[in-house]
């Protein structure tokens, strides 16, 4: 875990930065475990979807729209004042965000709109703890490559890749704060999020947890890999 230097939570969370995420190499088969359970929630259909990473037949959109809709209507403390009838309409005239959504749903981030922004609804990972599916990625190219060379392992990829890949952006610590006033996440994890080019150039990216009453926004080494963390992320879809 980062350290314990407590942050009062609110709009001026400071990236006071300490490093102090040490190597921990996360199980392949802990992750295969726990993936199983996603597995077991959303459906085969689903998961194909997902590794086919193509657009989602009608079916599948249904499902998945089921989903989102049950989830929505069990967080309404997040989204108060917005209808679902809206979201479902954007979500269904943006079939490339449904894939998004999908990818943040099969790696555990049990997708959520969080917010509603200059005509966007914003959709964030609400899991608990940090997404378990994006837990053997690294934060960037060059820091995956360090550390396959130096833990002689494979890693899925890394975050800015997967982000861009799967049309999705990572969260930033506004949106982190702002959802940590509404639900208690990462107790027993961290989550690494948007980070600016002066950290991230110094081999380090921003990394939030919560302690008790106190959210912690702190460094996480970039060279270095805890199995307690993975990126979250947020999909913008256009309100029509």
């Amino acid at each position: 875990m980062p350290s314990d230097k407590p942050l009062e939570l609110g709009l001026g969370l400071d990236l006071s930065l300490k490093d102090g995420v040490q190597p921990n190499p996360i199980s392949f088969e802990e992750v295969k475990n726990r993936l199983e359970g996603i597995r077991g929630v959303i459906g085969e259909a689903l998961m194909t979807a997902a590794e086919n990473k193509g657009e989602l037949s009608p079916e599948n959109q249904e499902i998945l729209l089921t989903i989102l809709k049950s989830r929505f209507e069990k967080n309404c403390r997040l989204h108060k004042d917005i209808q679902w009838q809206e979201v479902e309409k954007s979500l269904k005239s943006a079939p490339g965000k449904l894939r998004s959504l999908l990818q943040l749903e099969v790696t555990g981030g049990e997708p959520d709109v969080i917010t509603e922004n200059e005509g966007e609804f914003v959709f964030g990972d609400c899991s608990a703890e940090s997404p378990i599916g994006r837990r053997n990625f690294a934060f960037d190219k060059e820091s995956q490559e360090y550390l396959e060379k130096r833990y002689n392992r494979k890693f899925d990829g890394n975050a800015i890749d997967k982000a861009e890949e799967d049309g999705v952006d990572l969260m930033d610590k506004k949106q982190y704060g702002a959802l940590q006033k509404k639900m208690k996440l990462d107790q027993e994890s961290f989550s690494l999020l948007k980070t600016p080019d002066d950290i991230r150039n110094g081999n380090n990216a921003v990394g939030c947890y919560r302690n008790g009453k106190y959210v912690i926004v702190d460094t996480v080494s970039l060279m270095s890999h805890n199995a307690d963390g993975a990126f979250r992320a947020v999909v913008k879809v256009k309100k029509v």
